[in-house]
Order: structure tokens, then sequence, then C-alpha cells
């Protein structure tokens, strides 16, 4: 039978073998000489900011530099990265893009007007597709401006292209002209 001074020296003796096994972990766990040091990785993010400066007048203010210009954010100055100035007075002409591809971005943007036909199959009944058909062919032939790009849709459940953006009345009736409505 063990008293309770008996049980001491085991006690103790039990907590000085958690300390030592406590220790030797942590000696274990600190990072070595060979491991490469922590690193901190930053995102940044460029935020593009359209500026207008005019005159008293009205007009564009022509010749400012990114030393011109303060941006701050929550009081904070931030860095400009850049500063870039449309080219005076000086229109580029639209780029053309590849047939089936669309832009609203300011260089491919048109000059002339561009014009939308759309036949609209699933929602109109058939006799009066026809009659619109007809109309759509007599407006390409009679009233078709030069430099005008016309497209030709239908909207038969899916939008379907008979006629990409063109600047030819003869491709856009002739696409009209070949257009047959689906069966009913």
């Amino acid at each position: 039978m063990t008293t309770r001074r008996n049980r001491l020296p085991l006690l103790l003796s039990a907590v000085a073998f958690v300390l030592v096994a406590l220790s030797d972990s942590a000696q274990a766990q600190q990072p070595s000489s060979q491991q490469p040091a922590p690193s901190i990785r930053i995102a940044t993010h460029m935020v593009l900011v359209d500026v207008v400066v005019t005159d008293n007048q009205g007009k564009a203010v022509a010749g400012l530099d990114v030393k011109d210009f303060v941006v701050e954010e929550n009081g904070k100055i931030q860095k400009i990265s850049s500063l870039v100035t449309p080219a005076e007075n000086s229109p580029r002409p639209p780029t053309e893009l590849p047939p089936g591809v669309y832009s609203n971005q300011s260089q491919y943007r048109s000059t002339g007007p561009i014009t939308v036909m759309l036949l609209d199959v699933l929602n109109t009944s058939y006799t009066d597709q026809a009659y619109a058909r007809g109309q759509m062919l007599r407006f390409v032939k009679e009233h078709y401006k030069p430099g005008e790009r016309m497209g030709v849709f239908t909207l038969t459940g899916p939008l379907k292209e008979l006629q990409d953006f063109s600047g030819d009345p003869k491709i856009l009736y002739a696409a009209l002209q070949s257009y047959k409505p689906p069966s009913r």
C-alpha cells in the first residue's frame, strides 16, 4: 500500500518525463538552416480610370502627363502606372473583325450605320412570316444605302444567322431569298 508520500516521487518523475518529451518535440519542429525562408506573395490589380479633362470652353486639354494627376484611395496616394492619351485629331478607320466575331470596343466600331434584320419565326404566325420576309426583301432591294452594314437573323428558338453583317445588298438579298422556314 502506497501512501501520499510515496506517490510524490512517482508524480515528479512522470512530470519530468513529459517535460523532456515536450522539449525534444519543440526542438524537432524548429526550422533547420536547410529549409527555405518563408515567402510572402502579394497580388495587385490594375484599376483603369477613364478621365476627360476639358477647358472652360469644353475642349479637351492636350499634353497632360502622369505628374499632372493625383489618385487617392481612402486618403492614400496611389501610384499611376501608365497614362494613355488618344491620338490628337486622328480618327482610325475601324479594324475589320473576322466573320462571326463581334466587339463593342471602340477600335472595332463601324463609322456607318449598322442594321439588324430579324425574322421572328418563333412568335409570328406562318402567314405573317411570309409577309415579313417579303417586306425585308423589298427593303434590301429598294432602301439599302451604300456603305450600310446589315446582318440578317432568324429567331426560331435559338437565334440563327442567315447572313453575317455585310455591305453587299446582293448577298443580303440572296440570303433572304434562300431562307426556308422550318416545317411545322
